[in-house]
């Protein structure tokens, strides 16, 4: 199930700013995002922690994905739950080429505004866009948006990684903190999920605010999911290697040197991840 890679077709991201982004949606990330995505199923066990498999299964239930890249979560989904009905959006068109019948994509962006009625859709989900907004943004805009187009009663739920990683080298330390240097100078938070909870509450819309934390080996210290891990975050700093090479004033060849130090030293410091899901129900008030 985790090696799975669903095919997509490559189209123009139009005005997208690759200055401005950290991670530009190429090949490489498509299949990163691919890899990355049937591990946090297998790791959670599931693909959403709302409470809502019962109106899934029942149908007529409408799902929208925001920042839904190659549409490997919402194919997932559209499989499994195949009388629901499911959106995906994103700016960059990654969207496979075979999809199942129950989904429709378009290109959209959240900080121009979604293109849906208000209160259109059952649940409303949104995963690693922590690099793609400002802390500003988050607050002023993205919280907002989505739950705009969220019926009241539907669910709200955000998954993110944080854009660090815990008891690391002191070599990879050095690659760590010149990516977190990238979101900072963009004005961006690696660790935005640790305010979620908090943007959340200050929106007055949502209730039964929920949310979990798992930690994830990097490394094959913690056996099979623990070395897909490890490919994940390695791949992740190969997409980002014209950022941090320059950034960091070290040649091409020490920074691959770094990388490779760290396939030993994260099963010596026993380095790990932390990923985060937060759900909540919009409440029947104002928004």
């Amino acid at each position: 199930m985790i090696s799975k890679v669903i095919r997509f077709a490559r189209r123009s991201p139009g005005n997208s700013n690759n200055d401005q982004l950290i991670f530009v949606m190429d090949e490489k990330q498509v299949d990163r995002l691919q890899i990355q995505h049937h591990l946090f199923r297998a790791i959670w066990g599931e693909n959403f922690n709302s409470p809502i498999k019962e109106q899934l299964k029942a149908g007529g239930f409408h799902v929208l994905e925001v920042g839904c890249g190659p549409g490997t979560w919402i194919c997932d989904m559209a499989t499994d739950f195949p009388t629901s009905i499911f959106v995906g959006v994103d700016i960059v068109s990654t969207y496979p080429t075979q999809k199942p019948t129950n989904i429709t994509f378009s290109n959209a962006n959240l900080l121009t505004g979604l293109p849906f009625s208000d209160n259109t859709f059952d649940f409303v989900r949104m995963s690693s866009m922590v690099s793609c907004f400002t802390e500003v943004e988050w607050r002023t805009i993205v919280m907002d948006e989505l739950l705009r187009v969220l019926k009241p009663g539907g669910y709200l739920e955000l998954e993110e990684g944080d854009a660090e990683s815990y008891n690391r080298s002191p070599s990879f330390d050095r690659l760590v903190r010149s990516l977190s240097t990238q979101f900072v100078s963009r004005n961006m938070d690696p660790i935005m999920s640790s305010k979620f909870r908090e943007i959340m509450e200050a929106t007055g819309s949502l209730t039964n605010i929920e949310n979990k934390e798992i930690t994830i080996p990097i490394g094959s210290w913690g056996g099979k999911l623990g070395t897909i891990m490890s490919e994940i975050v390695i791949r992740l700093f190969d997409e980002v290697r014209g950022k941090l090479i320059p950034a960091m004033n070290i040649r091409p060849r020490e920074y691959d040197r770094i990388l490779e130090s760290f396939r030993h030293e994260m099963n010596v410091y026993k380095t790990y991840a932390r990923h985060h899901r937060f759900h909540a129900m919009k409440t029947y008030g104002d928004h």
